[in-house]
């Protein structure tokens, strides 16, 4: 069963190992734009991060910067997931 929370600092590593897993997914990988643990830690201080877990694995997360408290606008960053586990996240974790 998929599981959805608010990443907190202790899930940092967490973070760092969802965005290397997927990082040749993207059209540029994130490697070639940034240093991906600098950005996993940027979001974790910065941001918000909302993971996705199957049992202990996590398999994807969106990080998204709300701060914006004047207009009341938020920015999200990445969303991203394990291909293997696609059809839970496109689904909410419903077949």
């Amino acid at each position: 069963m998929i599981k959805y929370f608010l990443a907190t600092s202790r899930d940092t590593e967490s973070v760092k190992d969802i965005l290397k897993k997927i990082d040749s997914t993207f059209p540029v990988p994130l490697s070639k734009k940034c240093n991906i643990d600098v950005l996993a830690e940027k979001f974790i201080n910065k941001g918000h991060v909302i993971m996705a877990f199957d049992g202990t694995h996590p398999i994807g997360l969106i990080a998204f910067y709300a701060n914006d408290t004047v207009n009341k606008t938020a920015y999200a960053s990445v969303i991203c997931g394990d291909q293997r586990h696609s059809h839970y996240l496109n689904t909410g974790g419903y077949d």
